[in-house]
Protein backbone atom coordinates (compact mmCIF):
# COMPACT_ATOMS: atom_id res chain seq x y z
CA UNK A 1 0.00 0.00 0.00
CA UNK A 2 1.01 3.51 -0.69
CA UNK A 3 1.92 5.33 2.51
CA UNK A 4 1.97 8.74 0.87
CA UNK A 5 -1.77 8.90 0.64
CA UNK A 6 -3.03 11.93 2.40
CA UNK A 7 -5.77 11.90 4.89
CA UNK A 8 -7.71 14.35 2.81
CA UNK A 9 -7.71 12.14 -0.23
CA UNK A 10 -8.86 9.17 1.87
CA UNK A 11 -11.69 11.20 3.39
CA UNK A 12 -12.68 12.52 -0.05
CA UNK A 13 -12.67 9.03 -1.49
CA UNK A 14 -14.76 7.66 1.36
CA UNK A 15 -17.23 10.54 1.12
CA UNK A 16 -17.66 10.03 -2.62
CA UNK A 17 -18.25 6.31 -2.10
CA UNK A 18 -20.79 7.07 0.65
CA UNK A 19 -22.60 9.53 -1.60
CA UNK A 20 -22.65 6.99 -4.45
CA UNK A 21 -24.02 4.23 -2.24
CA UNK A 22 -26.66 6.57 -0.72
CA UNK A 23 -27.89 7.41 -4.23
CA UNK A 24 -27.94 3.72 -5.15
CA UNK A 25 -29.81 2.84 -1.96
CA UNK A 26 -32.41 5.55 -2.64
CA UNK A 27 -32.69 4.45 -6.28
CA UNK A 28 -33.07 0.79 -5.32
CA UNK A 29 -35.66 1.73 -2.65
CA UNK A 30 -37.69 3.53 -5.36
CA UNK A 31 -37.34 0.53 -7.65
CA UNK A 32 -38.27 -1.78 -4.80
CA UNK A 33 -41.50 0.17 -4.17
CA UNK A 34 -42.26 0.23 -7.91
CA UNK A 35 -41.52 -3.49 -8.28
CA UNK A 36 -43.54 -4.28 -5.16
CA UNK A 37 -46.56 -2.50 -6.73
CA UNK A 38 -45.92 -4.30 -10.02
CA UNK A 39 -45.60 -7.63 -8.22
CA UNK A 40 -48.91 -7.03 -6.38
CA UNK A 41 -50.67 -6.13 -9.65
CA UNK A 42 -49.30 -9.19 -11.46
CA UNK A 43 -50.13 -11.49 -8.54
CA UNK A 44 -53.76 -10.30 -8.58
CA UNK A 45 -54.00 -10.78 -12.38
CA UNK A 46 -52.40 -14.23 -12.09
CA UNK A 47 -54.90 -15.25 -9.42
CA UNK A 48 -57.89 -14.05 -11.47
CA UNK A 49 -56.67 -15.72 -14.67
CA UNK A 50 -55.91 -18.99 -12.86
CA UNK A 51 -59.41 -19.09 -11.34
CA UNK A 52 -60.96 -18.36 -14.77
CA UNK A 53 -58.93 -21.10 -16.44
CA UNK A 54 -59.87 -23.61 -13.73
CA UNK A 55 -63.56 -22.70 -14.07
CA UNK A 56 -63.33 -23.05 -17.86
CA UNK A 57 -61.68 -26.46 -17.58
CA UNK A 58 -64.30 -27.61 -15.09
CA UNK A 59 -67.18 -26.38 -17.26
CA UNK A 60 -65.64 -28.01 -20.34
CA UNK A 61 -65.21 -31.30 -18.50
CA UNK A 62 -68.85 -31.17 -17.35
CA UNK A 63 -70.10 -30.29 -20.85
CA UNK A 64 -68.15 -33.17 -22.39
CA UNK A 65 -69.57 -35.59 -19.81
CA UNK A 66 -73.11 -34.34 -20.46
CA UNK A 67 -72.68 -34.57 -24.22
CA UNK A 68 -71.44 -38.14 -23.92
CA UNK A 69 -74.62 -39.27 -22.16
CA UNK A 70 -77.21 -41.12 -24.24
CA UNK A 71 -80.94 -40.70 -24.04
CA UNK A 72 -83.10 -43.52 -22.73
CA UNK A 73 -84.55 -45.73 -25.46
CA UNK A 74 -88.16 -44.65 -24.87
CA UNK A 75 -87.28 -40.96 -25.18
CA UNK A 76 -85.73 -41.41 -28.66
CA UNK A 77 -88.75 -43.21 -30.12
CA UNK A 78 -91.95 -41.26 -30.77
CA UNK A 79 -94.98 -42.45 -28.78
CA UNK A 80 -97.08 -45.08 -30.56
CA UNK A 81 -100.23 -42.93 -30.60
CA UNK A 82 -98.47 -39.95 -32.20
CA UNK A 83 -97.36 -40.51 -35.77
CA UNK A 84 -94.30 -38.75 -37.11
CA UNK A 85 -95.64 -38.79 -40.66
CA UNK A 86 -98.05 -36.10 -41.79
CA UNK A 87 -101.74 -36.98 -41.81
CA UNK A 88 -103.08 -37.26 -45.35
CA UNK A 89 -106.68 -36.88 -46.50
CA UNK A 90 -106.77 -40.59 -47.34
CA UNK A 91 -105.66 -41.60 -43.81
CA UNK A 92 -108.08 -39.15 -42.20
CA UNK A 93 -111.02 -40.55 -44.24
CA UNK A 94 -109.99 -44.11 -43.33
CA UNK A 95 -110.03 -43.21 -39.63
CA UNK A 96 -113.51 -41.67 -39.93
CA UNK A 97 -114.82 -44.65 -41.92
CA UNK A 98 -113.46 -47.08 -39.32
CA UNK A 99 -115.54 -45.22 -36.71
CA UNK A 100 -118.74 -45.75 -38.78
CA UNK A 101 -120.77 -48.76 -37.68
CA UNK A 102 -122.07 -51.59 -39.89
CA UNK A 103 -125.01 -50.53 -42.00
CA UNK A 104 -124.18 -46.83 -41.72
CA UNK A 105 -124.89 -44.78 -44.81
CA UNK A 106 -122.54 -41.91 -45.51
CA UNK A 107 -121.65 -39.43 -48.21
CA UNK A 108 -118.83 -37.03 -49.05
CA UNK A 109 -120.45 -34.04 -47.25
CA UNK A 110 -120.69 -35.87 -43.92
CA UNK A 111 -117.24 -37.46 -44.27
CA UNK A 112 -115.62 -34.09 -45.15
CA UNK A 113 -117.33 -32.46 -42.16
CA UNK A 114 -116.22 -35.27 -39.81
CA UNK A 115 -112.62 -35.14 -41.09
CA UNK A 116 -112.46 -31.37 -40.67
CA UNK A 117 -113.95 -31.57 -37.17
CA UNK A 118 -111.70 -34.41 -36.00
CA UNK A 119 -108.43 -33.72 -37.85
CA UNK A 120 -108.65 -30.11 -39.06
CA UNK A 121 -105.68 -29.02 -36.93
CA UNK A 122 -103.48 -31.80 -38.39
CA UNK A 123 -104.22 -31.04 -42.04
CA UNK A 124 -102.78 -28.18 -44.07
CA UNK A 125 -106.19 -27.16 -45.45
CA UNK A 126 -109.75 -28.22 -44.69
CA UNK A 127 -110.95 -31.21 -46.70
CA UNK A 128 -113.48 -30.30 -49.39
CA UNK A 129 -116.50 -32.41 -50.31
CA UNK A 130 -114.90 -33.00 -53.71
CA UNK A 131 -111.74 -34.43 -52.11
CA UNK A 132 -113.79 -36.68 -49.83
CA UNK A 133 -115.82 -37.82 -52.85
CA UNK A 134 -112.65 -38.80 -54.74
CA UNK A 135 -111.43 -40.90 -51.80
CA UNK A 136 -114.84 -42.58 -51.38
CA UNK A 137 -115.03 -43.40 -55.12
CA UNK A 138 -111.56 -44.92 -54.92
CA UNK A 139 -112.58 -47.13 -51.97
CA UNK A 140 -115.75 -48.18 -53.86
CA UNK A 141 -113.73 -49.19 -56.95
CA UNK A 142 -111.47 -51.30 -54.73
CA UNK A 143 -114.52 -52.98 -53.15
CA UNK A 144 -113.85 -51.72 -49.63
CA UNK A 145 -117.19 -49.86 -49.49
CA UNK A 146 -120.38 -50.16 -51.55
CA UNK A 147 -121.93 -47.29 -53.52
CA UNK A 148 -125.68 -47.19 -52.95
CA UNK A 149 -126.51 -44.15 -55.06
CA UNK A 150 -124.52 -42.38 -57.75
CA UNK A 151 -123.97 -38.70 -57.19
CA UNK A 152 -125.97 -36.20 -59.25
CA UNK A 153 -125.59 -32.41 -59.60
CA UNK A 154 -128.00 -31.77 -56.72
CA UNK A 155 -127.69 -34.97 -54.67
CA UNK A 156 -124.53 -36.52 -53.36
CA UNK A 157 -123.47 -40.12 -53.76
CA UNK A 158 -124.32 -42.46 -50.89
CA UNK A 159 -122.08 -45.28 -49.65
CA UNK A 160 -122.24 -48.02 -47.03
CA UNK A 161 -120.16 -50.87 -45.73
CA UNK A 162 -120.30 -54.26 -47.45
CA UNK A 163 -122.23 -57.08 -45.75
CA UNK A 164 -119.26 -57.96 -43.48
CA UNK A 165 -117.40 -54.70 -42.84
CA UNK A 166 -113.71 -54.98 -41.98
CA UNK A 167 -111.56 -52.26 -40.62
CA UNK A 168 -109.64 -50.61 -43.43
CA UNK A 169 -105.88 -50.38 -43.15
CA UNK A 170 -104.66 -46.80 -43.12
Amino acid sequence: MDQDVSLRSVVASLESQIAYHREQEALQAEREAFHHDQRTTHAAELDQLTRSLDALRSATRTAVELAARTLPAEATEPPADKKVSRLTIHKAVVRILNQQGAGAVFGPKGIAADVNRSFGDQLKKPVTERQASVVLRWFARRGQIVRLQKGRPFSEARYTWPAAPEEMPA
